[in-house]
């Protein structure tokens, strides 16, 4: 396949391998470059620079640039970009990217984005104007490969020393959890932090409520690990759930799921992504806020136990004080401060 710059930045990998084309200082240089992917479009990815600014950039921002994504032979997907330059004069300890909730449509803006910038971290922060989810044809595992082809476009092109960590809150942490499990995303993370979900498995997510058994696990796990959280249910509410539907291309898979819908979706969770057993070595820490009546407690958990009897270096903490969007309240940014803070150091690799 031949892929041409005509000006533009470029960065080409096949699969999860660097190996590719970049214009500005990637693993290679070139205008543009030969492509071998045995005729499978799946095994190709891409990321390229518009020339068009960002759409609403945020107005703290360094800087803030679009890229087209292209993966998993999906149409390419706008994502607009913005960097926050570390404070002057402070010690570089790396950079962290942020995932917004919902589809991913707007930015970020954490609440406490400066305290990180005055700690020695470059801030990167990620909105996907059309959403994450959206013009999937397999679900969201398979959606998921575009942030994973942004982290290994900026850990090569943007961020190529120091710490590179990444965390997303509620539909956030489903991209950046299926990106670990399903896209390979760990082998470019030093740790990721997704707070306020995901769950284990795809098919629960959807209809738990109507699964016996997990609904008894369900409330075991609330009863046990955490019975201060506000948690009550077994499944994602209607939003969520319209959003996965999204990631199909035969609508809908999870809102209304059919038994042989179901079937399908069981096994496209997290917890059954191919790198779910190592992360690629990445640890993880999950946060869960107590005063979160969404279902997010329980399918956090099962997913931080599934990943963890596999073997993946995972932890889990449940947030006094704080609520699904976690920055919101002083315990919850605070949560994510202290995780990235202490925990976003380069990894021996």
């Amino acid at each position: 396949m031949r892929i041409h710059n005509r000006g533009l930045l470029v960065w080409c990998v096949v699969s999860s391998a660097f190996l590719g084309c970049s214009s500005d200082g990637g693993p290679a240089g070139g205008d543009s470059m030969d492509m071998s992917t045995g005729g499978d479009p799946l095994k190709v990815e891409s990321v390229s620079k518009r020339a068009a600014a960002c759409s609403g950039a945020p107005g703290a921002a360094s800087r803030c640039e679009a890229y087209d994504v292209v993966c998993e032979g999906l149409p390419a997907a706008v994502v607009e970009v913005a960097y926050y330059n570390r404070t002057a004069g402070t010690s570089d300890k790396g950079s962290i990217v942020f995932g917004s909730g919902g589809d991913g449509t707007g930015f970020y803006n954490y609440t406490q984005t400066k305290r990180l910038l005055d700690a020695g971290y470059n801030v990167i922060d990620r909105r996907w104007p059309a959403g994450w989810f959206t013009a999937g044809t397999a679900g969201p595992q398979q959606t998921a490969c575009r942030l994973a082809a942004l982290l290994r476009y900026l850990r090569a092109s943007v961020a190529p020393t120091g710490a590179f960590c990444a965390t997303g809150n509620s539909g956030g942490s489903a991209e950046l959890s299926y990106a670990l499990t399903w896209q390979g995303a760990g082998k470019v993370l030093d740790f990721a932090l997704p707070s306020s979900g995901p769950f284990h498995r795809l098919d629960l997510a959807c209809q738990g409520e109507t699964d016996a058994a997990w609904k008894a696990q369900c409330q075991m796990l609330i009863s046990t690990r955490c019975p201060d959280c506000q948690s009550r249910i077994c499944q994602l509410g209607n939003g969520p759930r319209s959003l996965i539907d999204n990631s199909f291309s035969a609508l809908p898979k999870c809102s209304a799921a059919t038994a042989m819908d179901l079937a399908t979706l069981k096994t496209l969770g997290p917890a059954q992504g191919p790198n779910a057993a190592t992360l690629d070595g990445a640890p993880v820490r999950f946060l869960t806020g107590k005063d979160d009546s969404g279902a997010y407690a329980p399918l956090q958990t099962a997913l931080h136990d599934a990943l963890k009897a596999s073997g993946a270096s995972v932890e889990i903490l449940y947030v006094t004080g704080a609520p699904h969007e976690m920055d919101t309240t002083s315990a919850g940014a605070n949560a994510i401060f202290d995780a990235l803070s202490t925990r976003c150091v380069p990894r021996a690799k």
